[in-house]
């Protein structure tokens, strides 16, 4: 049985990563509604030129429920932070399937599934859009990303006894953030009737042939 990872103050790298795993469906649909409104907001306007009033409006709550939601309009049109489930994370740590690729895998549709919504072509169309034209949120975005990739990086040295900083768990961690970014741009560009979290595996499957064919 896996043992317990106790996020306490010595672990304060890894709270984020389980923020939002207790957050009710109802509570991460409404979260997801404000952000695509933020979003499309972005779009059409600018990031810096809408107001929280007219987020408010466009996603049909108060002003007072977006920040039940988000700290402010940047973490709004950012949305929920991605993370996983206690129970992920003890059981990556503890050694999941034994194979380490596959079990990255799982992190991975994990973080995908973490935010209780299941994204459209037309919402990572749009998310993209955001990004393109809001320099802002590109250089926002990278810095959550990267922390997000940082607190995984910890559980793969704590499950594989690593040393902090060990220079395999980047390269490895690199690999499958170009992975999942092939992904999606193939997720947006053709409907072969895959989701998302299909398309990753089947490209990590495909990254684990190229390597054992070159090898």
């Amino acid at each position: 049985m896996p043992t317990t990872i106790d996020l306490r103050a010595d672990d304060a790298d890894l709270t984020e990563l389980v923020m939002h795993a207790s957050w009710s469906p109802k509570r991460l649909l409404t979260a997801h509604r404000i952000t695509r409104a933020a979003q499309q907001l972005a779009v059409a306007k600018g990031y810096e030129h809408f107001t929280l009033d007219e987020l408010a409006e466009a996603a049909d709550v108060s002003r007072r429920t977006l920040f039940n939601y988000f700290d402010g309009k940047l973490d709004a049109t950012l949305g929920v932070v991605p993370g996983l489930s206690q129970d992920d994370i003890d059981t990556f740590v503890g050694g999941g399937t034994g194979d380490l690729i596959d079990d990255l895998g799982s992190l991975v549709l994990g973080i995908l599934n973490s935010t209780g919504v299941r994204m459209r072509r037309e919402d990572w169309v749009t998310t993209r859009r955001c990004f393109e034209t809001n320099p802002r949120l590109v250089i926002a975005a990278h810095e959550r990303f990267s922390g997000l990739v940082d607190q995984i990086r910890v559980l793969v040295e704590r499950r594989e006894s690593l040393a902090p900083y060990s220079p395999e768990v980047p390269v490895l961690l690199a690999m499958l953030g170009g992975i999942f970014k092939v992904t999606l741009q193939h997720f947006i560009q053709h409907d072969d009737g895959r989701e998302v979290g299909e398309i990753f595996l089947d490209n990590l499957l495909l990254a684990r042939r190229l390597f054992t064919q070159s090898g």
